[in-house]
């Protein structure tokens, strides 16, 4: 028998039909499983998913599997359960990706450690040309982060590169395992699936989203290369190499009337920004407010620029 399934109340946002690029999705977990599952319910078919894991009963409260699939793969399993739902038939791996494997298309990096999203990204995404967009997102307890890059452009993999961090630094319980629930794959799920609607429609996707659900914050930047020089003005952040150049910022800033400063208060949403140790000062409406670089991704903001790019 075959099945028809009836997508006519999305046609507005997505046409399944008219969709043909493959999807990879690596890792089916507390994301991957629930990215796979919703992305076939919206009628995507030609999809990948790898994972060598086996479900756990600790994998039950927060994935997307069953009683039923207790020691089994996980990418099997979510084949199954996929096809139980809308008749798809996706291929699933029972395989361990390191990189080097030949990718294509829009790729899911959703595995448990960053050590393997690191290395498949380097060697098996990088400047690859035959992948239009890489989508990675990170977790913890109340909150996450979701990625968005072209693989084949330099100042997005710079910056993403930058992003990196140490599996030592994921959020971890008392008995060493890593902390995950239900509501925040859930809407880390709903955000990464946004941003490839948003990239299929044509719309402007952002390069980096933070999620705090805690305080029910989303904060996004775009990863743009400034081309040639700009004036300084509100509604700008400028980083600072030296000492030198934040002092004559502050004092460019007061000629031009722009007299409050304040120093950036510390911030403990989450640990996993890293950038070279710089200087920013954020202008916003007159207001001046300069700290390091680890606040910076906490900081809404318009225009991102280096210093040496400024005109007075």
């Amino acid at each position: 028998m075959q099945i028809m399934n009836d997508f006519s109340r999305q046609v507005n946002i997505f046409k399944p039909e008219e969709f043909e690029t493959p999807i990879q999705i690596i890792g089916a977990g507390a994301t991957g499983s629930w990215v796979a599952l919703s992305l076939a319910k919206m009628g995507i078919e030609n999809m990948t998913i790898y994972d060598f894991d086996e479900v756990g009963m600790h994998n039950l409260p927060n994935q997307c599997f069953t009683l039923r699939d207790i020691n089994k793969n996980k990418a099997l399993s979510i084949r199954n359960l996929i096809h139980l739902f809308t008749g798809f038939k996706i291929r699933a791996k029972n395989a361990k990706l390191i990189g080097g494997e030949p990718l294509s298309g829009i790729v899911f990096i959703l595995t448990d450690t960053m050590k393997s999203r690191r290395d498949i990204y380097e060697r098996s995404i990088k400047n690859n040309p035959n992948i239009d967009l890489l989508i990675e997102t990170r977790m913890d307890l109340r909150g996450g982060r979701i990625y968005v890059i072209d693989p084949k452009d330099k100042e997005q993999t710079n910056q993403y590169e930058q992003t990196f961090y140490g599996d030592d630094e994921a959020e971890v319980s008392a008995c060493g395992v890593s902390q995950t629930v239900l509501p925040s794959a859930l809407a880390i799920t709903s955000h990464a699936i946004w941003k490839l609607l948003n990239y299929i429609n044509g719309e402007e996707v952002f390069n980096e989203t933070i999620l705090d659900f805690s305080n029910e914050i989303v904060m996004t930047q775009t990863w743009k290369k400034q081309k040639g020089k700009v004036k300084l003005s509100n509604n700008m952040v400028v980083i600072c190499k030296t000492s030198a150049d934040t002092e004559k910022l502050l004092e460019e800033c007061e000629k031009q009337g722009m007299l409050w400063r304040s120093t950036a208060k510390p911030t403990t949403l989450n640990p996993w920004y890293s950038h070279e140790e710089k200087t920013y000062i954020n202008i916003s409406d007159g207001v001046i407010t300069y700290g390091s670089t680890d606040d910076l991704s906490y900081i809404f903001y318009k225009e991102l620029v280096e210093f040496d790019d400024l005109i007075f």
